[in-house]
């Protein structure tokens, strides 16, 4: 792998994945990386600078496009190609963990773009951005309803004994699976 005129190697394991960690870069950009294996991928237009992971329920969720009449002012002027934000799409299994993230990309500020971004984390961002005037990178991972509970590893929950019985009937598909199956027949029925 190529990035910022310096070369790094991996050795990819039984699976395919591999991880090379950068040293310290300076804030800024746009850099290149080109990944050499058997093809080669070059990602382009790559920022270095402060990356932000975003998570809740509901507040976090809304979007700017839902509070537009209140801030019309703030999208049109949302013309901030150093903030990226990256919404992980839903994907919900409480049978088990995940380590890949859904499909997504980067997107840069702009009065196009910004209805997209969560309302809560654009403003975060641009105060960021205008104090610092470092890249701002947020990644929002949030879904509307969810407890604590949806968020906390199997590992995690050692910790807390007490909960132990109620995150496992959610991870339970022998329990899961009927009251999924009903709520699939009730949406069927509103239809």
């Amino acid at each position: 792998m190529k990035f910022s005129g310096r070369t790094f190697s991996a050795v990819t394991d039984a699976s395919g994945l591999w991880i090379v960690q950068l040293p310290p870069v300076k804030a800024g950009g746009p850099h290149e990386m080109e990944i050499r294996g058997r093809n080669t991928i070059t990602i382009r237009d790559i920022l270095i600078g402060d990356v932000w992971f975003c998570s809740g329920q509901s507040n976090m969720v809304l979007n700017m496009e839902r509070v537009k009449e209140k801030y019309p002012s703030d999208i049109a002027a949302a013309d901030y190609p150093q903030i990226r934000n990256f919404f992980i799409p839903t994907v919900s299994d409480a049978a088990r963990e995940h380590n890949e993230v859904p499909p997504g990309k980067w997107i840069a500020a702009s009065p196009a773009n910004v209805p997209g971004f969560g309302a809560l984390t654009f403003f975060f961002a641009r105060d960021l951005y205008n104090e610092y005037q470092v890249p701002i990178g947020i990644i929002n991972s949030s879904v509307g309803g969810t407890p604590i509970e949806a968020w906390i590893s199997k590992e995690g929950f050692k910790k807390f004994p007490h909960l132990s019985e109620r995150v496992a009937n959610l991870r339970d598909t022998a329990w899961l699976n009927p009251v999924m199956k009903s709520a699939r027949k009730a949406a069927d029925m509103m239809q």
